[in-house]
């Protein structure tokens, strides 16, 4: 009797070799590959309408979870979902908190502001000018959420540090990102972080260029620039496409909002480089721990 295979297709806004939050949804689908139980199909590149006629068409051949990895694709599942009931949809990121959704649509909340807080913080140890940058990609809660939280995390620290902050309005032109960062170093910024994927590019791009520091986003970067990337906010974007595929094939899909971070182990930190002071690190490793416990609130 030929084994049971689980039919999984995961849909990609931008590159997959972005370097960072599209690299790591198709690094997530090559491991799933591996498992004689899945069979997965990757779909890169849909733009920012979520592409809800590859949507459709992937539902009306049955595959058994559709995954959109990013806010792009939750007004389409939404609309969808209900036409195809045999059919589980996950969304990387969260409905609104009064949106009601179908019962074979699920979301996930990230609480990427933990970790960025602690790179807030983190970036208030390190610069010399009492100034710093944050860039931000399209205006979404989670966006937002993410640029307070840098600030917050710098002045935790540092009460009277100035935080620049932009958003690019895009996650897909890395010369808007190079430009906003080259303005802000140009204003005094000595370490700009960025959550904006491909825009992002064009940040660190700017940093390496004018030896500014910077951090990663989703997957470790120091490989890009190790004497200017601190560290990298990490998310384990493999375990969560695993786990939300485990429950399809045992016939246990979760569906609403799942949220993930620091007390979850699925959004941390990649390690602190050794330019960071040991102090420092010791004090970052402390305000984690603060954060998990619940001890120090956002």
């Amino acid at each position: 009797m030929k084994p049971r295979q689980v039919a999984v297709a995961i849909l990609i806004p931008g590159m997959v070799d972005d370097g960072g939050w599209s690299e790591s949804a198709a690094l997530a689908g090559e491991s799933l590959s591996g498992s004689r139980d899945m069979q997965v199909e990757v779909v890169a590149q849909l733009g920012s309408d979520g592409a809800s006629e590859t949507v459709a068409s992937i539902a009306d051949r049955g595959t058994d979870l559709i995954i959109g990895h990013g806010f792009e694709f939750i007004r389409s599942f939404l609309s969808l979902a209900p036409n195809y009931p045999q059919s589980k949809f996950f969304a990387m990121d969260k409905v609104k908190d009064e949106e009601e959704s179908p019962d074979n649509f699920g979301c996930l909340y990230q609480r990427q502001d933990e970790a960025i807080y602690l790179c807030g913080r983190l970036s208030a140890h390190i610069t010399k000018n009492a100034r710093v940058g944050f860039i931000g990609g399209v205006e979404i809660p989670t966006q937002l959420s993410n640029g307070q939280a840098f600030e917050r995390g710098a002045q935790s620290l540092q009460p009277s540090i100035e935080v620049l902050t932009s958003y690019a309005g895009t996650f897909q032109e890395p010369e808007k990102g190079y430009r906003i960062a080259k303005e802000m170093i140009g204003q005094g910024a000595d370490l700009i972080m960025h959550t904006a994927s491909e825009t992002g590019n064009g940040v660190i791009a700017a940093c390496k260029e004018s030896n500014v520091y910077t951090f990663g986003f989703i997957l470790d970067m120091s490989d890009l620039a190790p004497n200017i990337i601190v560290t990298s906010l990490i998310l384990d974007v493999k375990t969560i496409y695993r786990r939300k595929a485990q429950e399809v094939y045992a016939n246990r899909f979760r569906p609403g909002v799942w949220t993930v971070g620091l007390r979850e182990g699925l959004i941390g930190l990649a390690p602190i480089s050794d330019i960071v002071p040991m102090e420092a690190v010791d004090d970052i490793k402390k305000t984690e721990r603060e954060i998990v416990r619940g001890i120090r609130k956002l």
